[in-house]
């Protein structure tokens, strides 16, 4: 979600950081296990479960018929969702909503290799149906104190339940290049306060909204002469007997020591009169609650955004989607480098601030006899990082890079640092 604080009054969306509603746009980034593969080049609106299906069909038009599996959390739990994902071919992963309690003798123990690592779970399987579609293969992994359940259309000839497991936690690889391209790419910042007119489209019925708060708010008065009327109930029960009621001749049981009377005031009975009115109040709130009931039902729940006057203004987003695309494109770039670096730098966790210092490095672009290009940089201060360089380099001109766009081949070295005079290397 990208905030707008331009003076423009544009619709608003949920921040799921801040937890409210704000003015923005909201993208969708669709990433794979290594990486952002791309961003839905047109504003989705609703929740995911609604927007998944055009965000389907931009992964088609990357991958084009190939089989693939889509991983997404509980935004999307919805089995008509699910239903309509197996219809076209895609397998899917996601999170089930709620909480699972399965007993501990239902769970084994469960391996798979994992990047180069043995991963172990502690693991249930059984088949649950969401709502009228199902059964879906249901996958519970516990950890101390949770059972964490996950659903799948994968069969479990297909994929074992430890690598459907070890597939839907590397989701999480999403959540951190959201939070490193927050801090360093400007994955949020509009490149523009520019707005155009929206495009006329299905919105829901504002009608329907206030329809509904209507009936919440009968409902909310009409508790309280219910409760009135309750109330009257139990005191004309536990109320002593008139006067008039002991010429009957009716005998009263008298209290024992351990039974004392109960003595209700006269006063606390309610009223015929008062009674009546409730009763007369009620039912007319009833008949308000029926009439907005039938409003409900009748009003359409989409109506044309134009029908609701003039088309509002929203941000423009032709120049926000194409620098999202440069910033996938460099994030990519950089974990293919970070990836590379890994071999000649041993500390993985400064692997990407030390690719960020590398570009920040001045040099030379020397344009060779044979047309191919040179780029010599100057050597970092510390000889870790010059040799950590140097060893990139060096790969990098194993696969004979060339200049984008065309075939002239480029060349990196690192400048050799200069002695001082009188010493020799």
């Amino acid at each position: 979600m990208k905030d707008y604080s331009g003076t423009r009054l544009v619709p608003e969306v949920w921040n799921s950081n801040r937890r409210m509603p704000l003015p923005g746009i909201v993208q969708y980034f669709v990433n794979d296990v290594d990486g952002p593969l791309l961003v839905v080049t047109e504003e989705v609106r609703g929740n995911l479960a609604k927007s998944l299906p055009k965000v389907i069909a931009e992964i088609r038009k990357v991958l084009g018929d190939q089989h693939f599996t889509v991983i997404f959390h509980r935004g999307g739990y919805d089995g008509q969702l699910f239903r309509w994902l197996v219809e076209q071919g895609v397998d899917f992963i996601t999170y089930q909503r709620g909480e699972v309690h399965l007993d501990d003798d239902l769970f084994a123990r469960r391996e798979v290799r994992w990047d180069g690592q043995r991963v172990r779970f502690s693991i249930a399987e059984d088949t649950v149906r969401v709502g009228d579609s199902g059964p879906w293969r249901r996958i519970v992994i516990r950890t101390p104190g949770h059972q964490r359940p996950i659903l799948t259309s994968l069969e479990a000839k297909g994929m074992a339940a430890a690598r459907v497991g070890a597939l839907m936690l590397t989701r999480w690889r999403q959540e951190n290049f959201f939070k490193y391209a927050r801090a360093h790419l400007g994955l949020d910042v509009l490149t523009t306060y520019a707005a155009e007119t929206a495009a006329d489209r299905e919105v829901p019925n504002p009608a329907v909204k206030a329809a509904t708060a209507e009936l919440k708010r009968l409902r909310i008065t009409a508790q309280k002469p219910r409760a009135a009327l309750g109330r009257a109930a139990v005191l004309d029960r536990d109320a002593p007997p008139d006067v008039g009621d002991q010429h009957t001749g009716t005998a009263q049981p008298m209290p024992t020591a351990n039974q004392p009377s109960r003595k209700v005031p006269r006063t606390s009975r309610v009223a015929p009169e008062t009674r009546a009115a409730l009763i007369s109040q009620l039912q007319a709130l009833e008949v308000q609650m029926q009439q907005t009931r039938s409003q409900v039902r009748n009003l359409p729940q989409q109506v044309a955004l134009s029908s609701l006057g003039p088309l509002p203004q929203e941000p423009q987003l032709e120049r926000k989607l194409i620098a999202d695309v440069v910033k996938i494109a460099a994030y990519n770039a950089q974990a293919w480098l970070a990836d590379r670096l890994v071999h000649y730098y041993a500390n993985t966790n400064d692997l990407c601030d030390l690719l960020r210092s590398f570009a920040h490095l001045s040099g030379t672009l020397i344009r060779q006899a044979d047309g191919g290009l040179r780029v010599s940089l100057q050597p970092p201060d510390l000889p870790l990082h010059r040799r950590a360089l140097t060893g990139l380099c060096a790969e990098l001109n194993l696969d004979r890079p060339v200049f984008p766009g065309t075939d002239v081949t480029v060349h990196y070295e690192v400048t050799l640092p200069k002695l001082p005079s009188g010493r020799r290397g």
